[in-house]
């Protein structure tokens, strides 16, 4: 696969601490036009006063149906933290996405869509395009977005009724080329392929504080390649910097935990703590952990707004 990589750079003066303007907090904005076999696009790098990675999102307009006349145009924006995983979407311009019949999406509807799509084992990246609805069904329904019964037998997947398609090709821009894009960009940025830290059975994060900002980001992505610690040790030395106020090293731990699949009630707990009273990234972050690991009753009461950005 080819690709071709274009870089322009401009300055927003914006926090993205509770969506509150400050002047004093300047952001880079770091433009990449990427062009590769199946897409072309133009991926956007946050940068934080450090001039390093915060997160990424990219601009989507874009039918999900082939069928124009029948079709609303999608305008959303999609947000990844610095590794490529998920964090929320925006609608773009005061725009709704719509259902079967051109039926507004509900909110229900939109709680549902961000969790089909912090799911990346969905059944959705097994199932093709072409597969998702027959021509009987769209002929029946006057809409590419109709689902057949048979549809729903074959295909064990959670999407939203009467928008298939548009829960399928937010899914695999989701978890598409961009990921990959973004994992690169972040190991480049932090230099992660070429410094490698020896990690010992008696490593101890506790001194990581004493390191730059930079050489701490590399030790932590050092353990992601080691089996010298278990998951015992490591959860319990990872859950004090989920207090961490640097964006970055909470985003590392977060990451390790999920490479390992790891979660127990320390770990829960101080996700929790982020979910009240905090900045906007920390918050989505934890509540995204918290809702793949199925923890329902610790975020019920926590709604992440989709109408506008919130990072």
């Amino acid at each position: 696969m080819k690709i071709l990589i274009a870089a322009f750079i401009f300055i927003t003066g914006f926090s993205l601490v509770n969506g509150e303007k400050d002047t004093e907090l300047k952001q880079t904005e770091t433009q990449f036009e990427i062009k590769n076999d199946e897409e072309e696009y133009t991926l956007v790098q946050v940068l934080d006063e450090n001039n390093l990675p915060r997160y990424y999102y990219r601009d989507i307009e874009k039918f999900p149906c082939h069928r124009e006349d029948v079709c609303r145009l999608m305008k959303v924006r999609l947000y990844w933290d610095i590794f490529g995983n998920y964090l929320q979407y925006e609608l773009l311009e005061e725009e709704t996405l719509t259902k079967l019949n051109h039926k507004e999406f509900s909110e229900r509807d939109y709680n549902k869509l961000h969790k089909i799509l912090n799911n990346p084992g969905s059944e959705l990246k097994f199932c093709k395009y072409e597969n998702l609805t027959s021509h009987e069904a769209e002929n029946t329904y006057h809409s590419v977005d109709a689902v057949s019964s048979a549809t729903v037998q074959t295909h064990k997947f959670e999407y939203i009724n009467g928008a298939i398609k548009t829960t399928w090709v937010l899914w695999h821009l989701v978890h598409g080329s961009s990921k990959d894009e973004i994992r690169k960009k972040t190991l480049q940025a932090f230099d992660l392929s070429n410094n490698k830290t020896e990690i010992t059975s008696d490593f101890d994060l506790s001194a990581l504080h004493k390191l730059s900002l930079n050489q701490q980001i590399n030790v932590l992505h050092n353990l992601s390649n080691t089996d010298k610690l278990d998951n015992d040790q490591l959860t319990e030395q990872l859950a004090n910097l989920l207090y961490s106020e640097n964006d970055q090293l909470f985003t590392v731990a977060l990451e390790l935990l999920r490479q390992r699949r790891l979660m127990n009630k320390l770990i829960k707990k101080k996700l929790a703590s982020h979910l009240i009273n905090d900045d906007d990234l920390k918050l989505t972050l934890a509540y995204n952990y918290l809702l793949l690991n199925h923890e329902k009753s610790t975020i019920k009461k926590v709604s992440l707004p989709h109408k506008t950005v919130t990072l």
